[in-house]
């Protein structure tokens, strides 16, 4: 009963807490060789080691989204235009027949029927975003979490490591190997 009750309060931390771990050990030898570079000092190589790591995966992730969430704002504009998809239709529809010329399979599209869809699809977009910003709360949490067990995975792992290798009921031989 215990451990599930703990379960249940760990499990929503578990990914950013795994996702930290994995990066850790991916950037173990940039952290140790910041480590010897600036003679030992841990809790300053720790701290450059995280900064590296969310500079070289997390900047790149937070670019895209910015970039894709301009791109979605731009095409909401269009979109409540009215113009914008039938105006994409008749460029792609002259483009073909352009291409195939006498050839090109004649095309008639619904082009109203298709402007309705779309406007539906984004007013339930739209009637949705307060969920999804309600969920930014907790990606805000996820990802301080993540901060802080990189940055500690960073600080102490050696530390961890001992401890693990000790409770191990492998000879240690055989815990330096794993």
């Amino acid at each position: 009963g215990a451990v599930l009750l703990v379960g249940a309060i760990v499990l929503p931390y578990l990914t950013p807490l795994v996702f930290a771990l994995i990066l850790a050990v991916m950037f173990w030898p940039l952290h140790a060789r910041l480590l010897r570079l600036l003679g030992g000092q841990a809790t300053v190589a720790a701290l450059l080691s995280t900064m590296a790591v969310v500079t070289a995966v997390l900047l790149p992730l937070v670019v895209f989204g910015t970039i894709a969430v301009h791109e979605t704002q731009q095409l909401l504009g269009q979109l409540s235009q009215g113009d914008a998809v039938s105006g994409f239709l008749e460029r792609l529809i002259a483009l073909q027949e352009r291409f195939l010329g006498p050839a090109a399979p004649p095309s008639n599209p619904d082009i109203s029927a298709l402007d309705q869809t779309l406007r539906q699809v984004i007013e339930y977009a739209v009637s949705r975003a307060g969920s999804w910003l309600s969920g930014a709360a907790a990606t805000l949490l996820q990802l301080l979490i993540f901060f802080l067990a990189l940055y500690y995975s960073f600080k102490d792992g050696p530390q961890w490591r001992q401890y693990l290798v000790g409770i191990s009921p492998l000879s240690d031989r055989y815990d330096e190997r794993i």
